[in-house]
């Protein structure tokens, strides 16, 4: 009967089944005892509850009843709001990181490639020889032109 009302008292949900009963008091302390210390493998459990009088079957029920109160304790104190509201955020930030990573792709690709640079500079190069190549010829062709205009104009006049 001790048992129950022990149960009981943990169903005012406030704090978890009492796995390590030997941690210490209530203190700050003893949490982090609590904490360092392992808790009990289920055969120590069972046979810590056959020692106070419960029988096998009784005892089994017992550890996972006291199992399923911890589970339902870490959920209360870690509510799934939180966590769907944290995957949530997780989900914009990659898309986000999605987003950024495309926009970083399509610069590179539009890039041209060093062919291509090789090609236009080769390019370049040929039509600035041809320039060059071909400036004193229109020089001299605009030079013709003005003196056979000159000569044209001068011998009309006369």
């Amino acid at each position: 009967m001790a048992e129950r009302s022990e149960s009981r008292g943990v169903q005012g949900r406030k704090t978890p089944p009492p796995f390590n009963k030997g941690a210490g008091g209530a203190g700050a302390g003893a949490k982090t005892e609590m904490r360092k210390k392992a808790l009990k493998k289920p055969a120590e459990l069972v046979a810590h509850y056959t020692a106070k009088g419960l029988d096998e079957k009784a005892a089994h029920e017992k550890v996972i009843e006291d199992l399923q109160k911890a589970l339902a304790f870490s959920f209360q104190s870690y509510p799934m709001q939180k966590m769907m509201m944290m995957d949530k955020q997780l989900k914009n930030n990659m898309d986000l990181f999605t987003q950024r990573l495309s926009v970083i792709e399509k610069k590179v690709d539009s890039k041209p490639t060093l062919q291509a640079v090789f090609g236009a500079g080769v390019a370049a190069g040929g039509l600035l020889r041809v320039v060059w190549d071909g400036v004193p010829h229109l020089i001299q062709a605009a030079a013709r032109i003005t003196k056979d205009t000159k000569s044209s104009t001068s011998s009309s006049s006369i």
